[in-house]
């Protein structure tokens, strides 16, 4: 295959356009890929191995005889289904690339998707003027896979995957590095942090991990906090977990320092009240939760929210306990297939693992209509490749 491939431009072009497309539209682009995929690999391994986010799904059906209007419904469909269609979208990829292409061409987007953000601060240098928190509320955010491509450039970069010059490869890497810190996300960081320790098997290495958690949370606080020492993003960074806590009482200064917290509260508190067919299969899809406020969001005023930011509330309202024991016992079975093995793939598959666990208390996980389509393409071909590769 040559470097000009058709498959090479579009495989570049899946990574990234979620970011420039709007979600609806990237759907209709991913759905005819993935229906290749399933007619061309009529895997039943493949298929069981995604069974769970497929039963997932399926729960969610009943919220079709509910009092939901079919807007709604379809709407959490299309959440639901967006992590399977990436998924055979990636498996896809696999067939049409190498290995070497797949894991280079990955890395390509995540510079790419760092020099359009940087790009925004060049074209306005004026905001970076701004406290972190101001310029995060201007829609100015990072992507995702930037710090996921900073440690498969550090891993790979220098021979293993692909080979790059030591200059190229510290200049990328440095770009991608500007991008994550001017991102002022904490995902972002814990993403670079974990897929770090992944890759390079620090877990196995103490004296490591204590060493680079130390140089991350201070490059962290010096970047976040340069700009003001007494701001609302630091103080979330240094308390990371400030935003789980949940009040009995909660007024609007509560709600609006701590609104993950609040959706949590909200969702323990319908689901605590709700018949135990409810809690076993959840509301169905189409369920909004009702909000003891009235309040602002995306500029309109909202009295219940649809979409919440934890992945296992979310799944908790549609699918109830069943449905959240099902995404659980997929993300298990990842860590397990990785743990038992070595090699790329393995370290990969636990990678995606750890970052779909994490976000998912805070980004909605799979489930989140943009940065969660990378990752489930990048394991729809990585688990493919371990699969091979084990065989």
């Amino acid at each position: 295959m040559t470097l000009f491939s058709f498959y090479k431009p579009l495989f570049f072009g899946y990574l990234v356009t979620p970011f420039i497309l709007s979600s609806g539209l990237y759907t209709l682009v991913m759905a005819p890929l993935a229906s290749i995929t399933v007619w061309r690999i009529p895997s039943k391994k493949l298929f069981a191995f995604i069974l769970p986010l497929f039963l997932v799904f399926l729960i969610s059906t009943h919220g079709l005889w509910s009092s939901f209007t079919y807007y709604e419904v379809f709407k959490d469909f299309w959440y639901l289904l967006n992590p399977l269609l990436a998924f055979y979208v990636g498996c896809f990829f696999y067939l049409a690339l190498s290995r070497q292409d797949f894991y280079y061409i990955f890395c390509i987007a995540g510079i790419f998707l760092a020099l359009m953000h940087l790009a925004y601060f060049a074209i306005n240098p004026e905001v970076l003027s701004l406290g972190g928190r101001d310029i995060r509320d201007l829609g100015v955010k990072g992507n995702h896979i930037v710090p996921f491509s900073v440690a498969l450039l550090l891993w790979g970069g220098t021979g293993r995957l692909f080979h790059l010059r030591l200059e190229a490869l510290l200049f990328a890497v440095f770009l991608l590095m500007i991008s994550v810190a001017l991102s002022f996300s904490r995902t972002g960081w814990l993403i670079l942090i974990f897929s770090l320790f992944v890759y390079f098997e620090f877990y196995r290495k103490p004296v490591l991990i204590l060493f680079l958690v130390s140089i991350v949370l201070i490059l962290g606080f010096l970047v976040v906090g340069g700009y003001e020492t007494n701001n609302p993003l630091l103080t979330k960074f240094m308390n990371p977990t400030s935003e789980f806590v949940q009040y009995d009482n909660w007024n609007i200064y509560d709600i609006n320092n701590n609104w993950r917290g609040y959706e949590n509260f909200l969702t323990r508190e319908v689901l605590e009240n709700a018949p135990f067919l409810t809690q076993l299969f959840g509301f169905g899809a189409g369920y909004s939760l009702p909000l003891d406020v009235t309040i602002k969001l995306g500029g309109d005023d909202h009295s219940e929210i649809f979409i919440l930011h934890s992945a296992y509330s979310y799944l908790l309202l549609k699918t109830g306990i069943i449905g959240l024991l099902l995404y659980l016992f997929f993300l298990l079975r990842l860590f397990f297939i990785a743990i038992r093995a070595r090699g790329m793939e393995a370290r990969s598959v636990l990678a995606i693992a750890g970052i779909i666990f994490f976000t998912s208390f805070a980004i909605s996980g799979l489930y989140n209509k943009v940065q969660a389509i990378p990752f489930m393409i990048f394991l729809g071909c990585s688990i493919n490749i371990f699969w091979e590769r084990k065989r």
